[in-house]
Formats: structure tokens, sequence, C-alpha cells
């Protein structure tokens, strides 16, 4: 990871979940979000897809993570992006969640293990 520094625009996050349906049913994942539980201010962003990646006129566009259909005894590898354009510190000294709603529309939450994440420059 490289330093943060006074020029630093954003900060990008990539994270790579398996979803696993092991029921006899189709479910449903949907608004997928992460969190963060900072002192002065919490965050809250959906995740990006970053399988509907697309250049056009030299931009970059990613859709955000909205919905996943997961039939009975599926697992669903989906690479997901969070970006930051200021808070940089806070954010990646808080801790992370990660939140959706269920097929019942229930809110279901996750806590990121980021000892356990690669990190890149």
């Amino acid at each position: 990871m490289e330093q943060i520094t006074s020029e630093t625009k954003y900060l990008s996050i990539f994270i790579n979940l398996e979803f696993y349906n092991n029921s006899e049913n189709r479910k449903i994942i949907r608004d997928v979000n992460f969190i963060t539980k900072a002192k002065k201010e919490n965050f809250k962003s959906l995740f990006s897809d970053t399988s509907t990646r697309k250049i056009n006129g030299g931009k970059i566009h990613i859709d955000s993570f909205k919905l996943l259909n997961i039939n009975p005894k599926e697992i669903i590898q989906k690479s997901l992006q969070i970006s930051v354009s200021q808070n940089f510190e806070e954010i990646l000294n808080s801790d992370w969640s990660l939140t959706y709603k269920n097929h019942h529309d229930n809110i279901k939450r996750f806590k990121i293990n980021k000892d356990q994440l690669e990190k890149s420059n």
C-alpha cells in the first residue's frame, strides 16, 4: 500500500468475496454496502462490481453492486471495489463491515477482517 500524502486524491479498496447458498431455495442479496465505524464520522457506500468495468472515451465506469441471485447449492465469486475521496486515514484505521439485505429484506452484517486482506501498491 502506498503512503497517503497531501496529494492523495482517492483511495480504492478491492475485496474478493464468495457468496454461497447452502439452502434448497434461490436466495437474493441486495444493497451490498461497505461500512466503516470511525471515531469522527461513519462512512457508508455501495460497492462497485468490477466485472462491469467499461472504458468509454478515456473514462472508466463501474456499475454499483445492487443485486445477486444465487441458485441452491451455488457459489458465486465477486470482485468488489469501493473508492473514497476523503478522510483516508480515518477510514483505513476504522473497523470495516459489509452489509446486505437478504431475501426477507433483513439486513445482515459481517465484519471484514483487514488482517486477511492483501495489500498492494
